[in-house]
């Protein structure tokens, strides 16, 4: 595995972006971002459909080129060094980027994507890793059967296969209902803190989105959102953590009542 060029503490800045900017002669994907996300947190992107959250997080994936702005990771200069930073992260699944061929079976996807980082790939190796992300009751469906939520699952395991150092997921709630994204952010959130990934998810609303260890907007339309919402909360006197634990009794309410 590509190592860092200085290690990286918890906590530390890995991913830092200076007015980065993305765009073409015919329309602009994201525009002058500017932000810190630190090793080892969940961060989400906010903003419209649209507004170029998608490429942002290819851009710090290292899977596309900026147009402009500076950008490091893991402390290497993208792009000059894009060629060490992909190796360090891993993708959820990204629409015409990385999807799988809808007829595979998952047991075969799982198989497959072990075999790619040169990981014993048995079926009791294979099995384990369906059993850990409870993916083993569809371990013999094809991956067009498979409801949003498995779906979406199924492709955050994958990209941890390679045990990333950076993880980013695309569209954390499209089609899916708001108990399933927040039971998502809350994993991934786990994820992040116990293994010390810097993940970075993009979600429309900075509500869901507040829920990361930090919630960036990407645009000045996203900016709104965040203080209409800010100013909502502080009205109502609630802080983040105890909106945090309201959510998290709701789930383990949903779930107990579902056993």
């Amino acid at each position: 595995m590509v190592r860092n060029k200085q290690e990286i503490a918890v906590g530390e800045p890995y991913i830092v972006a200076n007015d980065l900017s993305l765009h073409n002669p015919i329309r602009s994907a994201y525009m002058g971002v500017s932000c810190t996300i630190p090793k080892g947190k969940l961060c989400s992107i906010v903003g419209e459909n649209g507004s170029g959250k998608t490429e942002f997080l290819l851009t710090i994936a290292g899977r596309m080129k900026q147009t402009s702005g500076t950008l490091t990771v893991a402390g290497y200069s993208h792009p000059e060094e894009r060629s060490m930073i992909r190796p360090l992260s891993g993708l959820g699944f990204f629409a015409r980027v990385n999807e799988v061929q809808p007829v595979l079976r998952v047991r075969s996807v799982f198989a497959a994507e072990l075999n790619l980082y040169s990981i014993r790939s048995s079926r009791k190796a294979t099995e384990a890793l369906l059993d850990k992300w409870g993916l083993l009751k569809v371990a013999d469906s094809r991956v067009d059967t498979l409801d949003r939520y498995t779906y979406v699952r199924l492709g955050i395991a994958l990209g941890l296969v390679g045990s990333p150092e950076l993880l980013v997921v695309d569209d954390i709630e499209a089609d899916l209902t708001r108990h399933q994204s927040i039971k998502l952010l809350n994993e991934l959130a786990e994820i992040a803190h116990s293994t010390d990934t810097t993940i970075v998810v993009s979600v429309t609303d900075y509500e869901l989105g507040r829920l990361a260890d930090l919630a960036i907007p990407i645009n000045a339309a996203a900016q709104a959102q965040a203080q209409a919402v800010e100013e909502k909360y502080k009205k109502g006197q609630m802080h983040q953590d105890e909106i945090r634990n309201v959510v998290r009794d709701v789930i383990r309410d949903e779930v107990l009542n579902n056993a």
